[in-house]
């Protein structure tokens, strides 16, 4: 009798034991090629979400007291320099130049007759010395009044935004006390908040990558102008003229902030720029600006 063939053997199944190591390995190289990436840009690339938008903000005060008869802006406007802000009744600093004026023709018809009596000796030196100086007197107090009389009208001294407008007519400007607070946009800057560890990857003339959460899918650029000295210590509490830059928790030792200064280049007129607006900042420069 004929040996029955032997039927087709099945092939045997994929060793899932390899499969697995691989998997695994795949893995673990996978993450560490991401956590070395991950440390790498966190060291080379210092980046804070603790960063807002500030420029210089200015009170403007008059040079003269007086009731305001005039206010010639409106909160939030944009104003140019030179444009006119408010005016201070001008009527007693007008009535003064009027006096000044008066004066200075007396004086002056005073001396043009002593200086021609003195060749004749009907007067003494030292009387035209007096009316000539009390004639230089009324030059000074002439224009003295006119300065003053000039200051009734006070004008933007940049191109800002006006802010926080509390006052209306008839409210009684003090010399030197500020009316109308201005924004300048002639500078923008971010303080960013950045961790002491970040600090030795910082310097003056790096540039940044900056995003303002008022137009966060518009990234803005800077140029760094200087990292701050010192913040106000847990332990001095009490120092001024420090920033204070508080820690997230008590409880825990935290690495301490310092405020790194960065210049935008951004046009004035952008309508996304608010003085203390968010922003997310990322030093991406590696040496100072060329």
């Amino acid at each position: 009798m004929d040996t029955p063939t032997p039927s087709k053997q099945k092939e045997s199944p994929p060793d899932c034991s390899s499969l697995g190591r691989k998997i695994k390995w795949a893995i673990l190289l996978s993450a560490l090629v991401l956590s070395v990436t991950v440390y790498y840009f966190h060291e080379n690339y210092p980046r804070t979400d603790d960063a807002s938008v500030v420029a210089n903000i200015v009170g403007i005060a008059p040079r003269v007291s007086g009731p305001i008869v005039r206010i010639a802006v409106t909160d939030n406007q944009f104003v140019k320099a030179g444009d006119l802000l408010f005016e201070i009744d001008p009527v007693p600093y007008q009535d003064e130049v009027d006096r000044t004026a008066a004066l200075k023709i007396q004086m002056r018809a005073t001396l043009s007759r002593l200086q021609a009596l003195l060749p004749s000796n009907a007067v003494t030196k030292e009387q035209v010395d007096e009316a000539l100086a009390s004639d230089k007197g009324a030059d000074a107090a002439l224009s003295t009044a006119k300065y003053n009389l000039d200051g009734c009208k006070v004008v933007a001294p940049f191109d800002g935004f006006i802010t926080n407008l509390n006052i209306s007519n008839g409210a009684y400007a003090h010399a030197a006390g500020e009316v109308i607070t201005m924004v300048d946009v002639s500078n923008w800057y971010v303080i960013a908040n950045f961790r002491e560890s970040a600090l030795r990857h910082i310097e003056s003339g790096m540039t940044a990558d900056v995003y303002i959460m008022t137009k966060p899918d518009v990234k803005y650029h800077g140029v760094i102008e200087g990292i701050g000295r010192g913040v106000v210590p847990e332990e001095e509490p009490q120092l001024s003229g420090l920033p204070n830059v508080a820690r997230e928790l008590n409880w825990v030792r935290l690495a301490q902030r310092f405020p790194v200064r960065i210049r935008l280049n951004i046009p004035p007129d952008d309508e996304s720029l608010r003085v203390g607006a968010s922003a997310i900042v990322t030093i991406t420069g590696h040496g100072p600006a060329q």
